[in-house]
C-alpha cells in the first residue's frame, strides 16, 4: 500500500536553523533570542485560518513528540498499523516556504527545508520519499534547486504553488515544468496557498471569514490552477508533464471536466493552442489523492463511482496523516469498489511517481 499524502514538519523552527546559509541566520536571528520566539523573523508565511478544533488527528502523537514531526511516530502510528509501504512526505505549512514576500529569502529558506527534509526524514525511514520544494519567484533558481535535490533517488515529486501572484498556468512556470518533464518528477499542488497571508492568490471570489467557510471552498483554488494549467496548454507543450492534485476531495473532478470541454468546444479560437478536449489532457496528465475526500457522503461518492469509471486511474490514496481530517484506507475502501482497490491503493501511485515495482494493496 502507498500514502501519497503525508504531512510532516519540524517541531520548533530552529530545527530548521542549522541548515540555512550563515548570512541568512544572522538575518533571522539566533534561536530563543527573542523569549517565546525563534529569532527576529519567522520562515514560514502565516496562515489565515485557525482550527477551532486543533489542527491534529487525536493520538498522533508519540514518544511525547508533535504529531508529524518524528520519524518513528510515523512509522508507529500511521505506517506499521497500517502496513504501508511507501509514502509520500508533502510537507505541511512547510509546503509554501517559496511564499514568503521576500524572494531572496524564500530561496534561502526553501534550500535549507530541503536539507532538513533530507537528512532528518528521507534518511531515517527507507519506506519514505520526498518532494522537492523550489523557489518560484526565481523560476531559473527554482530549476538549478530542483536539479540539485531531485540528485538524491528519494525525491519522487515537485511541489509548487501559486506564490508569485500568478496562476500555475503563466509562462513564468514554465521553466519549471520542463525541467520537472524532464527529470521525470510530477508536479504536486497541495491545497492551502489561498490561506497563507503573505501569497499573492486567494480563493475565488475572495477570502472567506472563518475556517468552516474556508474548508467548504478548498477545492476552489485546486481548481482554478489546474484549469490555468490545462487551459494554457501547459500540457500541450509539455506532454510528458504529469500533475498530482491533494487535499481538496475528489468531487469537483467530474464537474470539471464537463465544464471545461464545454467552453472549449464553444470558446475555442480563445485558446487555439489546446490541441484536445481538456479532459483529454487532464485524463492523461492529472491524478487526483483522496485526501480531503468526502468522506460524510458516501452514497454520493459511491454514485460518483458508478458513472465515471475513468476516475478508478486517476485516484491515488493519500490520508493527509496526522492533520484533522485524516482519512484512513479502511474509511476510503469503504467508498470505493473493490475492484479499483488494488489500483487507488497501489498502482496508481507506483506508477504516476515511477517507483521502480507496482506494490500491491493490503
Amino acid at each position: 500500500m502507498i500514502d501519497a499524502a503525508v504531512h510532516h514538519r519540524w517541531s520548533s523552527e530552529a530545527e530548521v536553523y542549522p541548515f540555512l546559509e550563515e548570512g541568512w541566520r544572522q538575518y533571522v536571528g539566533e534561536p530563543r533570542s527573542i523569549a517565546g520566539r525563534f529569532g527576529a523573523r519567522r520562515l514560514l508565511p502565516i496562515g489565515r485560518y485557525p482550527n477551532p478544533v486543533g489542527d491534529d488527528l487525536p493520538g498522533a502523537t508519540a514518544h511525547g513528540s508533535v504529531a508529524g514531526t518524528s520519524v518513528d511516530a510515523l512509522g508507529e502510528r500511521w505506517l506499521d498499523d497500517n502496513s504501508i509501504d511507501r509514502a509520500l512526505l508533502v510537507y505541511d505549512r512547510g509546503t509554501f516556504a517559496a511564499s514568503h514576500p521576500n524572494p531572496f529569502f524564500a530561496a534561502a529558506v526553501v534550500r535549507a527545508v530541503n536539507d532538513w527534509n533530507a537528512e532528518t526524514w528521507l534518511g531515517g525511514d527507507e519506506r519514505l520519499h520526498g518532494v522537492a520544494l523550489v523557489p518560484e519567484q526565481s523560476p531559473d533558481e527554482a530549476v538549478a534547486e530542483l536539479h540539485r535535490v531531485a540528485a538524491n533517488p528519494r525525491i519522487a515529486a515537485v511541489a509548487v504553488s501559486p506564490s508569485i501572484g500568478r496562476l500555475l498556468g503563466h509562462p513564468l512556470y514554465h521553466p519549471i515544468y520542463e525541467a520537472a518533464a524532464e527529470l521525470r518528477l510530477p508536479v504536486v499542488i497541495n491545497r492551502g496557498i489561498d490561506a497563507i497571508t503573505d501569497a499573492p492568490t486567494g480563493t475565488a471570489g475572495g477570502a472567506p471569514y472563518t475556517f468552516a467557510e474556508y474548508r467548504t471552498l478548498a477545492p476552489l483554488a485546486l481548481t482554478t490552477n489546474v484549469t490555468s494549467i490545462v487551459v494554457n496548454g501547459v500540457f500541450e507543450r509539455y506532454p510528458d508533464l504529469r500533475l498530482y492534485a491533494s487535499g481538496a476531495g475528489i468531487t469537483w473532478l467530474d464537474a470539471m471536466f464537463l465544464r471545461v470541454d464545454t467552453l472549449w468546444r464553444s470558446l475555442r479560437s480563445d485558446f487555439p493552442w489546446v490541441k484536445e478536449a481538456p479532459s483529454e489532457y487532464l485524463r492523461r496528465g492529472l491524478r487526483v489523492g483522496t485526501y480531503g475526500i468526502e468522506a460524510g457522503t458516501p452514497d454520493t461518492i459511491r454514485r460518483l463511482a458508478d458513472r465515471k469509471p475513468h476516475l478508478r486511474e486517476m485516484l491515488v490514496y493519500g490520508s493527509g496523516w496526522p492533520r484533522w481530517d485524516t482519512t484512513g484506507p479502511q474509511e476510503v475502501a469503504e467508498l470505493l469498489p473493490a475492484d479499483w482497490h488494488e489500483d487507488v491503493f497501489g498502482g496508481n501511485a507506483a506508477d504516476w511517481f515511477r517507483w521502480e515495482s507496482r506494490v500491491p494493496a493490503r
